[in-house]
């Protein structure tokens, strides 16, 4: 217990340098015009760049199919880029929040601040497909503001001033990192907010001359910026820790009282943000948690152990560390046919040399635990591993300032007479090497990079913009598009959509959650929807979503794509949507004998499942649909989704409206193996245990239940698998005519 206790001892006393404030700041020249052209050159030449390979992959394309467009049309390398454009055009034409006007509140957005900075834009006239200039302006001015901000914590380090323009080189050289910055989704903006809570730590941590009043007044600034931070992104909650942890030690001078009232002020703005949005999540949409974490994140898998989730998240950890490691930070390099053993670590030990000295030491502290917090809590997202890394360059961002503060200390070791005379001349040769090796290795895949951009902005003008404007033009107008993809289908066509997805959102329907569960649940929210409001035509890849586009849907045309490198498919296909066999899966087939149905539990609905209290036991439940004969007119088939129940299995709900003391009937629709064996039981009332026969279409089972005893008419309904298997579709609770009519 000793050991342990003296082993802690020495921890803290290892951090407290690393959270304590720097006795003595050099804040130096406050504004730098060299600088600021400098980085502002490298900024718009890397961008113009990236957009002028773009344009000219838009003009193959537009060569290659003979189209003529009397306007320039702009794409983007992603699908989900214009989610964010949908939701800022809802914003600029008043619908703030929602994916497209009409569907209702939205939480599937992944930055709240972004789409109304979009938004600006789309009201000052970037509007269609312009919005993507908009972004890369938005992305352009957002980097000049991380580049300013990288050049003040040179300073504060105590660097030379003239180290600082190693940073826009290092920073904007790595493509992967420079892909994202462009791509038009929101990682531009999440760090030039960064920057600007970074700035507003420093004004609240690292002033020693300030008095305690001024000190609270400047906690406003911090808690505000961390209120934006949390806005932009929901993963930037690590980096919000980070800042209060590091506050500590000043929150901790100020006293009891004080630094209660600093830690506050802190952390109350982004506390309300999260309150607030947790509860017009809960309010609008019936779910406490945002529609992408319940898509994304592993932990929501309705299907998974605790245990599945933590191993998913440690693979994730190691793939993301693999990736930069093996990938974008890999040195395709050689000398005389000797290749380097995995280089990408070059640049790791290169931003692990700021740890090393005490004036820079706090700041790479910083810098790696925003890196490695941000990369551990990205792990839990089950879609990490798609769109070009780009839930993991935040933390490669991190990496490369701390590697540019690195080089900075490193030409200061170079040029101080006070350093050993003998390593002074090693490290200023290795230093030009270690450039000339991490430039020259990232030339091809920088290179890479750009390419890439412009081929992947093509594939989504080849496949998902050409998908919209024929379907915007066809006549007439499509009433609604059912969509596996909430992107650039409905923002180019400008039509209602439905995302099956769940992003998108539509009023409360729980469709995010339902898509985890399979296309059975999805299409049983579908069915609550009145005919008149259900999509009327699919925009989707048929291999996303099994027997849904043979079942319900004729393929119109197809939008193929060449070339392809970012598109779910080779082909997105648009069929005619057909809902005829959903109608009367609702009713039982069985004669009720002058019954009526007084409460029904529809399997696989999750609305409905949630409203009985639905409760599964040792078993999954998986959903499963089946499209067969309707047993009351066999030239047409019947629809419905139920649950999968295997051996030992129970399944309870609770049945109310009932009337008491009247004789109740129970009908269960099914399919089960043969000599399947149920027992159900009726507030703990066990019936006799029935062996189901093997029938060729949709079959029912009706129990005769003991009367609702209470006066408030439930029921507790268990149904449990003895042998076999059983899939649970309609449970109805019918009753006769009432004795009081």
């Amino acid at each position: 217990m000793g050991t342990l206790s003296q082993s802690l001892r020495a921890s803290v006393r290892w951090l407290r340098p690393l959270l304590a404030p720097p006795l003595a700041v050099e804040k130096g020249p406050p504004f730098s015009v060299g600088y600021f052209l400098f980085a502002g050159s490298v900024t718009l030449l890397v961008a113009v760049r990236f957009f002028s390979e773009l344009q000219l992959q838009l003009f193959y394309a537009d060569v290659y199919g003979g189209a003529q467009h009397d306007q320039l049309h702009w794409s983007a390398p992603l699908d989900d880029v214009f989610i964010h454009f949908d939701f800022a055009r809802s914003a600029a034409r008043g619908f703030p929040f929602h994916w497209i006007e009409g569907n209702g509140y939205s939480s599937g957005g992944t930055s709240l601040l972004y789409p109304l900075v979009l938004a600006v834009g789309y009201r000052a006239g970037f509007a269609g497909t312009s919005l993507m200039l908009w972004a890369g302006v938005v992305a352009c001015l957002c980097v000049l503001g991380v580049l300013l901000t990288g050049r003040a914590l040179f300073l504060r380090a105590h660097l030379p001033n003239w180290s600082a323009y190693l940073l826009p080189p290092i920073f904007l050289g790595y493509g992967v990192l420079s892909w994202s910055l462009f791509s038009g989704m929101e990682v531009a903006l999440l760090l030039a907010v960064w920057s600007a809570t970074l700035w507003t730590f420093w004004h609240f941590s690292e002033d020693p001359s300030a008095p305690n009043a001024a000190l609270l007044r400047r906690a406003i600034p911090l808690g505000l910026c961390n209120a934006l931070l949390l806005s932009t992104r929901p993963e930037a909650v690590c980096w919000v820790l980070i800042f209060i942890v590091f506050c500590w030690p000043r929150l901790k001078s100020l006293g009891f009282l004080r630094g209660l009232k600093g830690l506050s002020v802190i952390s109350l703005p982004p506390l309300l943000v999260l309150v607030a949005q947790t509860i017009a999540n809960r309010v609008f949409t019936g779910e406490w948690s945002a529609a992408g974490a319940l898509v994304k994140l592993e932990l929501n898998h309705p299907y998974w152990t605790l245990q599945q989730a933590i191993d998913s998240w440690n693979f994730f950890v190691e793939y993301q560390i693999d990736r930069l490691m093996q990938h974008h930070l890999a040195l395709p390099f050689s000398f005389r046919d000797h290749t380097l053993d995995e280089p990408g670590w070059l640049l790791v030990w290169l931003a692990a040399v700021p740890l090393l000295a005490p004036n820079t030491r706090r700041y790479a502290a910083l810098l790696w635990c925003f890196g490695l917090s941000w990369l551990l809590l990205t792990a839990l997202n089950g879609q990490v591993r798609w769109q070009n890394d780009r839930y993991t360059v935040p933390a490669l961002a991190m990496l490369l300032i701390s590697a540019a503060l690195g080089l900075g200390l490193l030409c200061k070791f170079v040029m101080d007479s006070a350093q050993p005379w003998l390593l002074r001349p090693i490290v200023a040769l290795a230093l030009p090497v270690g450039i000339w090796i991490l430039a020259t290795g990232q030339y091809a895949n920088y290179r890479d990079q750009v390419w890439f951009f412009a081929r992947a902005s093509r594939n989504i003008y080849d496949q998902h913009m050409t998908a919209a404007m024929n379907l915007r033009s066809e006549q007439p107008a499509p009433h609604r598009v059912l969509l596996g993809d909430a992107g650039a289908i409905p923002y180019v066509s400008d039509l209602p959509a439905l995302d099956i997805i769940g992003l998108g959102g539509y009023h409360n329907l729980p469709f995010a959650r339902a898509s985890r569960l399979g296309v059975g649940a999805i299409v049983e929210l579908i069915q609550r929807m009145s005919v008149e409001e259900r999509p009327d035509v699919m925009a989707i890849y048929p291999s996303w979503w099994g027997d849904l586009p043979s079942w319900f849907g004729r393929e119109k045309f197809e939008v193929p794509v060449r070339g392809n490198v970012i598109c779910g498919g080779a082909a997105k296909i648009v069929y005619a949507a057909n809902w005829e066999p959903l109608e009367g899966s609702e009713s039982p087939s069985s004669a009720l004998n002058d019954a009526s149905v007084i409460d029904s539990v529809d399997f696989a609905d999750l609305i409905s499942e949630r409203s009985h209290q639905q409760q599964l036991k040792d078993g999954y439940g998986f959903v499963v649909m089946k499209l067969l004969p309707d047993p009351n007119n066999p030239k047409r088939d019947l629809w419905d989704a139920g649950r999968a129940l295997p051996k030992f299995t129970t399944l309870s709900v609770g049945l109310t409206g009932l009337r008491p003391q009247e004789p109740v009937q129970l009908v269960l629709r099914y399919t089960a193996i043969p000599r399947t064996k149920v027992e159900l039981s009726v507030d703990g009332h066990v019936l006799p245990v029935v062996v189901l026969t093997r029938q060729p279409g949709w079959a029912e089972q009706i129990w005769t239940s003991p009367s609702p005893s209470g006066v408030d008419g439930k029921l507790q309904v268990q149904l449990r698998i003895l042998r076999g298997e059983l899939t649970a579709y309609h449970l109805w609770a019918t009753q006769g005519p009432s004795k009081n009519r």
